[in-house]
């Protein structure tokens, strides 16, 4: 017999992460990160980061990675890295600015942890593409206003993907480690409708005929 768990000690629970035996998460309404028992929802950590209620924060805000949480606070255009065991900051990347604050703005600010123990981040309303390396250093691109244009389209969740050591943002191609641009990987697609780092199945967009197709990856 199924046993349900269930769980009201989040206030406005957002984007879930199940890395190992753990599950993580955010509270939009107040910019908290909460590490629950994944069988039973009990909470067992919350980091409060110090920002106060943000309902800009969106489901890229937030990434888990072997050894710490990369959250991404748009507000004040920053990345905060705590330690995933004990809470504790271990890192603050300002960005450079400007902060997004408009309401409609809403999934603009993305977050990803890569495999070499630092971040991606990606903003869609200028198609800032930067990296947080494992000891803080930033490296930041842009991929200019035609861009930017593909990404405002709508309110997209995952419009970066990681895969492969490349990281896709609106179907262009970027060197993760690097961020240079891999022009002969492109995709013809500007918007992932589906997460392909998350699940075997996803949807793409094409830029050409703005029609939808999904398939496996």
């Amino acid at each position: 017999e199924a046993v349900v768990a269930s769980s009201d000690e989040v206030f406005w629970p957002f984007s879930p992460q199940l890395v190992g035996a753990e599950l993580w998460l955010m509270s939009q309404a107040d910019a908290t990160v909460h590490r629950l028992d994944p069988q039973t929802l009990a909470e067992e950590q919350v980091i409060d980061l110090g920002f106060g209620p943000n309902g800009l924060l969106s489901f890229g805000s937030i990434a888990v990675d072997d050894d710490v949480v990369w959250f991404a606070e748009s507000q004040h255009d920053v990345v905060v890295r705590p330690d995933r065991g004990s809470g504790e900051e271990l890192g603050r990347t300002e960005l450079g600015g400007p902060a997004i604050t408009d309401p409609d703005a809403i999934g603009q600010l993305q977050v990803l942890a890569d495999e070499e123990g630092g971040a991606l981040v990606v903003r869609s309303n200028d198609a800032r593409v930067q990296r947080i390396d494992s000891q803080g250093g930033l490296t930041t691109v842009s991929l200019g206003e035609d861009v930017a244009a593909e990404l405002a389209i709508g309110n997209h969740v995952d419009f970066a993907v990681l895969h492969d050591g490349l990281l896709f943002v609106g179907g262009r191609a970027l060197d993760a480690d690097t961020l240079e641009r891999r022009a002969d990987r492109d995709l013809d697609v500007h918007m992932v409708l589906g997460p392909i780092r998350r699940t075997p199945r996803s949807c793409w967009r094409s830029r050409r005929t703005s029609s939808a197709s999904c398939g496996s990856t």
